[in-house]
């Protein structure tokens, strides 16, 4: 939560100036296409296997006045279960249930490009952003919990997609993001911390309404 606020806070002193009418949020759900995380200790590698997940976005942000630029302050949460696990150092594969979480409070900034001369108001857009997540784990195979801990790190994330303008104060959003949380540590139940992966690519339908 702090760091949301000192996100949202950042916003409001990097457009200086801003009209009123300049100001949106918005909501956006989403299919997250978690890749397959490698997590290594001192002395094995661990692959987990997902199903595809979910995620869900809200964000608030502004443009600068008389350009094509925008930042915002993002909440997103994104969840996909595990399905099974392979310990390539003792050779076990073994199917497991249990689900992996990213919690994340992100800057991003944004440059929108007229796309009226193909489609009357439409705009194509490309973005970045960083900030910090918290990835929760949790892992249970042949009734025993592996995996129950979690982790707080930096993340970033490459945007692009499209919005259409539905109305003159509304407008739906076909977004993909790029989203990685940087080498969150996890820990076992024995206590072996392992340093991993979160990469996803999340394909997602929204709604931005103007102030």
């Amino acid at each position: 939560m702090r760091a949301l606020i000192l996100i949202l806070a950042t916003v409001l002193f990097v457009a200086p100036a801003a009209a009123q009418d300049d100001w949106y949020g918005g909501l956006s759900g989403e299919a997250v296409f978690l890749t397959d995380g490698a997590f290594d200790s001192s002395t094995s590698t661990v692959t987990i296997e997902y199903e595809d997940g979910w995620g869900i976005a809200g964000f608030v942000g502004t443009r600068l006045t008389g350009t094509n630029f925008r930042f915002e302050g993002e909440i997103a949460y994104q969840q996909s279960d595990v399905s099974s696990f392979t310990n390539s150092t003792v050779g076990i594969n073994r199917p497991a249930t249990g689900d992996i979480t990213s919690s994340a409070a992100l800057l991003n900034g944004y440059y929108d490009f007229d796309a009226g001369m193909i489609v009357d108001g439409l705009d194509v857009y490309v973005g970045a952003g960083v900030g910090l997540t918290k990835i929760d784990a949790s892992l249970t195979s042949a009734g025993t919990k592996l995996v129950d801990d979690g982790d707080t790190v930096m993340a970033w994330q490459l945007k692009t997609g499209l919005s259409y303008d539905l109305t003159q104060s509304a407008q739906i959003l076909m977004s993909y993001r790029y989203f990685s949380a940087v080498d969150p540590t996890i820990r076992n139940s024995a206590g072996t911390s392992f340093e991993g992966e979160y990469d996803s690519h999340n394909v997602g339908l929204g709604l931005r309404v103007l102030f």
